[in-house]
């Protein structure tokens, strides 16, 4: 299918699912009742419990191991830390506030920036925004920048940007919290009603830069480019015209050049959601994008050579998951898709008997088919969206079923808001949306083992873990204190043997060591 006929499919289907809200309960194809419930034998699915018989387990003085780096390696589907360890990836995005001067998700005095005057100085207003991260447990964030910070003027980069986000990162290493480098765009450039390139990367004329209001629903300028200026930059971008590919491909030299050294960040994420213009999708995917990752993640090498490169697709792809890329050559890929609902993108409301299971199990057998690590680099809704809370809750239990890693879309802590979007998980004034809370769960956060199962019931706080631990090795569940006020009981599969553990209650984390290898299964409970 052509990108005009895919583009017209896709806006017909949210014609129609506005017409469907009336009769539907949001579940559509998706529901539970689609989905055939696992007994536990297959990969990743059903209870680690089974039928077995559970006994308290054994308190030991378990110290948390130390990693020589926070620096993570790829084993085909899956991450591994300094220890070998199999490791899940869960955060959050730092701000859909960053798409636009100062390029950052919280006001800072220094910025200059109309309205930020009173802010407290970035180094304070950095570690209060990290904290709340650490708060809610998670163990990732993906940092959003830009080429029009990066790079204002061709060929000149801006230090000082770089610098301060170095320190965010350095900021977030500190609390133990890994970062992916998201080079962010929407529509190309903020020209157009996105973000993304400087003005020197554009065709001239540029236009006059629309205002915030007039610029709300920009995303239906993916599907409908009626100024024919949205799919026109793509396209020259994509036939390196002014030799603007090969200055973007420069500046990620640089940019991994001052960043990869901090020892926390993880990864680099190429291009956020690229659009393939005017040209026909399955072309370009296959003859334009893939070469294009793989040129590109080459370019990143050349400074940091170990560093895993992810590569996302289109953004209308996030929304009907039909996408033509193929692997970009080379070892250390991460395949980092997005996921949006389309029914909840537009408002319409989800009920329990909603799934996210269908679309994750896509994205997962992609990952096989690749055999790389699945990160959902963004997923979210509207935060006054009052089925924001229960949408984020069901796409985690998809997530835990398959192991999958994720950060979510997005956390801003700034009165302005980009494109009246209204994704932010957290208000203007510090306080939490109520779809926040969802943040806080129970995971797997590094596993001393193999063939794990993890499951986690968010309303009862229960989480289940069974894995083929290996002898020695501290597994690290996360249970974030939040959670669990008064400590958590934990139980271990009575036929087990030598198996020990405490809960760190200030780190938020379950410690457990097994002395054999084999089967190991626990399960958790909050203290009453």
């Amino acid at each position: 299918m052509n990108l005009t006929a895919r583009l017209a499919a896709l806006s017909l289907a949210f014609s129609s699912l506005t017409l469907l809200a009336a009769c539907s309960d949001g579940g559509g194809a998706n529901t539970e009742a689609d989905v055939a419930v696992a007994d536990g034998s297959g990969s990743g699915e059903g209870s680690a419990e089974g039928s077995a018989v559970f006994a308290p387990l054994l308190p030991c003085d378990l110290p948390r191991p130390a990693l020589t780096t926070a620096k993570l390696t790829i084993d085909g589907r899956f991450f591994r830390d300094a220890l070998g360890r199999q490791v899940v990836l869960r955060g959050v995005n730092t701000g859909g506030r960053s798409k636009t001067a100062p390029f950052f998700p919280f006001p800072f005095a220094e910025s200059g920036h109309p309205g930020q005057e009173g802010a407290p100085a970035f180094d304070v207003a950095a570690e209060t925004y990290v904290a709340r991260v650490e708060a809610w447990g998670l163990n990732t964030v993906r940092l959003p920048i830009l080429w029009e910070a990066v790079e204002p003027a061709r060929g000149s980069y801006d230090n000082a940007y770089l610098t301060r986000v170095r320190a965010l990162i350095d900021a977030f290493g500190r609390r133990g919290i890994r970062v992916v480098v998201d080079m962010h765009q929407d529509l190309f450039a903020r020209a157009y009603c996105g973000d993304g390139a400087p003005d020197w990367a554009l065709a001239t004329p540029v236009p006059p830069r629309p205002d915030n209001v007039a610029c709300e629903g920009w995303f239906m300028r993916y599907i409908s480019d009626e100024k024919d200026e949205v799919f026109p930059a793509f396209d020259r971008f994509w036939q390196n015209g002014d030799g603007t590919r090969d200055a973007f491909r420069d500046m990620w030299r640089e940019v991994a050049r001052q960043l990869w050294p901090a020892g926390n960040v993880v990864g680099f994420e190429i291009f956020n959601e690229p659009h393939p213009g005017t040209d026909n999708e399955q072309r370009w995917g296959r003859d334009v994008l893939t070469p294009f990752y793989t040129e590109v993640a080459a370019a990143i090498r050349e400074t940091a050579p170990a560093a895993p490169i992810f590569f996302d697709t289109s953004g209308t792809d996030a929304t009907d998951q039909t996408f033509f890329i193929e692997r970009p050559d080379g070892g250390g890929m991460v395949w980092a898709p997005h996921y949006y609902d389309p029914r909840v993108f537009l408002g319409i409301p989800v009920t329990e008997n909603f799934s996210a299971v269908r679309p994750v199990t896509f994205l997962d057998e992609q990952g096989d088919r690749w055999q790389v690590p699945v990160f959902l680099g963004e997923f979210g809704a509207k935060s006054a969206n009052p089925n924001t809370a229960l949408y984020l809750r069901k796409t985690y239990d998809a997530l835990d079923r398959f192991g999958l890693h994720s950060t979510a879309w997005e956390y801003s802590t700034d009165s302005f808001d980009w494109n009246l979007e209204g994704f932010s998980l957290t208000n203007p004034d510090g306080s939490e949306t109520p779809a926040a809370d969802e943040l806080v769960r129970a995971y797997p956060a590094a596993v001393a083992g193999q063939e794990v199962v993890f499951s986690f019931d968010k309303a009862l706080r229960t989480a289940a873990l069974a894995w083929r631990a290996a002898a020695g090795g501290v597994t690290e569940v996360a249970l974030p204190s939040r959670l669990y006020p008064r400590g958590a009981s934990v139980t271990v599969e009575a036929s087990a043997r030598e198996i020990c553990g405490r809960y760190d209650s200030a780190a938020g984390l379950l410690l457990v060591r097994s002395e054999a290898d084999g089967a190991q299964s626990i399960r958790v409970n909050p203290n009453p």
